[in-house]
C-alpha cells in the first residue's frame, strides 16, 4: 500500500485536526524509549486514515503543547484501531492524559480468532493475513532525537494496514462466534492501562484474593 508519511513536530496542524476527525476509524500507533510506560517515554504518535499517516514527534519530553492531537484522541465517534492496544492506550495516558474510548485492537482479535498459533505480532498478520512483509529492523531504535528516513517509513508501515487487519480479523471472529468476546475485551482495556499507569495489578483487583 503506498501512502505518505506527513511529520510534525509536538503536534497536528489544526488543518490536519479539522481533516481526521471527519473519519469513522483511525489507525494509532506509538513510539517509545521502551515498553515500561513510567520509565520510557512517549516518543511518536503515528495516525493513518489508511490513506496517508501524520506522525507527532516528541524530540524532547514536553507534553503540554498537543492540544490539537489531544483533542483527536478523546473523539469518542472515532474508531481507534490499535496492535496491542493495552501498551499504545496506556503511554498516551501515562504523557498525554488521554485514555482513549471507542479502541479496538488487532492482537486481541487475533488472540481470540487465532486460537491455532501463538504468533499474534503484527509482522507475522501482516504476512498470514494480507501478504505484506513488514520489515521491523527499526523497531529498536532511538525514538527521542532526530527520525531518519528509515525510522519514519518502519513507523508508517506499522500503522497503515490495521483496517484491514481489522476487517480480515472481524470475518474470522464473527464466523466463529467470537465477535461478542471481542468487543467485551476492548471494553476492558481503559481499566486495565489505567492500573498499569497507577502502578495496580488488574488482576489482583478483580481476584478473590
Amino acid at each position: 500500500m503506498k501512502h505518505k508519511n506527513f511529520f510534525y513536530e509536538y503536534d497536528l496542524p489544526l488543518e490536519i485536526l479539522e481533516q481526521l476527525q471527519n473519519k469513522t476509524h483511525l489507525g494509532i500507533d506509538t513510539e517509545a524509549l521502551g515498553l515500561n510506560l513510567k520509565r520510557d517515554r512517549l516518543c511518536l504518535v503515528q495516525i493513518s486514515d489508511f490513506h496517508n499517516v501524520y506522525m507527532v514527534h516528541f524530540p524532547k519530553p514536553i507534553y503540554n503543547k498537543c492540544p490539537n492531537l489531544i483533542k483527536l484522541l478523546n473523539n469518542k465517534k472515532i474508531e481507534k484501531i490499535f496492535h496491542f492496544a493495552r501498551f499504545d492506550v496506556g503511554i498516551l495516558y501515562a504523557y498525554l492524559g488521554v485514555i482513549c474510548k471507542n479502541i479496538v485492537c488487532t492482537k486481541i482479535m487475533s488472540k481470540i480468532s487465532r486460537t491455532y498459533t501463538e504468533r499474534h505480532g503484527l509482522k507475522e498478520l501482516c504476512s498470514k493475513l494480507l501478504q505484506v512483509e513488514l520489515n521491523k529492523g527499526n523497531g529498536c531504535s532511538y525514538w527521542g532525537g532526530a527520525l531518519d528516513e528509515a525510522q519514519i517509513k518502519y513507523a508508517g508501515d506499522d500503522v497503515i494496514h490495521l483496517l484491514d487487519l481489522k476487517n480480515k480479523l472481524m470475518e474470522m471472529l464473527k464466523n466463529e462466534d467470537r465477535w461478542d468476546l471481542a468487543v467485551l475485551s476492548f471494553g476492558i482495556i481503559p481499566m486495565v492501562v489505567t492500573c498499569d499507569v497507577l502502578g495496580y495489578d488488574p488482576m489482583t483487583i478483580i481476584n478473590h484474593h
